[in-house]
C-alpha cells in the first residue's frame, strides 16, 4: 500500500508528460505554475502566480508508470495518475484530491470521504469496482470513461457523469448538485434527494428514475 503524505509527495512520481507539459494539467501555454498539476489556474490574489505555487495547494504526487498496489491519499494531499499509467490496487481517498487522466486504469475500488474523485479522458476502470464518495464537500466528476463496476455518491457537493461507458448502476443520495448526461449505462440510475438536478440523453439499460 502506498500512502500519500506530506513527508513523501512525490515518492512515486515516475516520468512526466513532457517538456511542454511537464506537471501533466493540460496548459500548454502561461501556465501560472508550471510544475505544479493545476488544471484550473487557480490565483487567489491575481498576482500572475498561482496559487500552486504559492503553498495555498495540496502537495502533489503524479503516479506516470504501474504500481502494483494501493494508494491512500491523505488530507491535502493531490494525486495524479496520468500518462497510461496502471494501478493494481485500490485508493482511498481521506480528504484529499485523486485526478485518474490520459487513458491510465484502475485495477481496484476508489473509496473518498470528504475529498475531490476526478477521472476523465478515456480513463478505465475494470474489474468488480466500485466508486463511492461521501460526505459533504465531497467532489465526484467522471467525463469520457469506461467504468466497469457500480457509481455510488451519498451528501456530497457535486456528482458530475458525462460521456461514460458503465457496465454497472449509479446511485445518487441527498447530493447538493447532480448531473448525469449523455451516457451509456449498463444497468440502473437512482437519483434521490439532490437539491439541484440534470439527468439527460442516457441511454439505460434498466431502471431510469431521472431527477426527481
Amino acid at each position: 500500500m502506498i500512502i500519500i503524505s506530506s513527508q513523501s509527495p512525490l515518492a512515486f512520481a515516475g516520468v512526466q508528460c513532457g517538456d511542454d507539459d511537464p506537471d501533466c494539467d493540460d496548459v500548454y501555454t502561461n501556465d501560472n505554475c508550471p510544475n505544479h498539476f493545476n488544471p484550473g489556474q487557480e490565483d487567489s490574489d491575481g498576482d500572475g502566480i498561482g496559487d500552486a505555487c504559492e503553498g495555498n495547494a495540496p502537495d502533489q504526487t503524479v503516479i506516470s508508470s504501474d504500481v502494483n498496489e494501493g494508494v491512500v491519499v491523505g488530507p491535502n494531499e493531490s494525486v495524479v495518475i496520468t500518462n497510461g499509467a496502471t494501478v493494481n490496487g485500490s485508493i482511498e481517498v481521506n480528504g484529499g484530491e485523486l485526478v485518474v487522466k490520459e487513458g491510465s486504469t484502475i485495477n481496484g475500488n476508489i473509496e473518498s470521504t470528504g475529498g475531490t474523485v476526478i477521472i476523465e479522458s478515456g480513463s478505465t476502470l475494470l474489474g468488480n469496482v466500485q466508486i463511492k464518495v461521501t460526505g459533504a464537500g465531497g467532489v465526484l466528476e467522471i467525463k469520457d470513461a469506461t467504468i466497469f463496476g457500480n457509481i455510488e455518491s451519498v451528501g456530497i457537493d457535486t456528482l458530475t457523469i458525462t460521456n461514460i461507458y458503465l457496465d454497472g448502476n449509479i446511485s445518487s443520495t441527498n447530493d447538493q448538485t447532480v448531473t448525469v448526461t449523455y451516457n451509456t449505462v449498463n444497468g440502473n440510475i437512482e437519483i434521490m434527494g439532490p437539491n439541484s438536478c440534470t439527468e439527460l440523453s442516457n441511454n439505460v439499460s434498466g431502471n431510469n428514475s431521472g431527477c426527481p
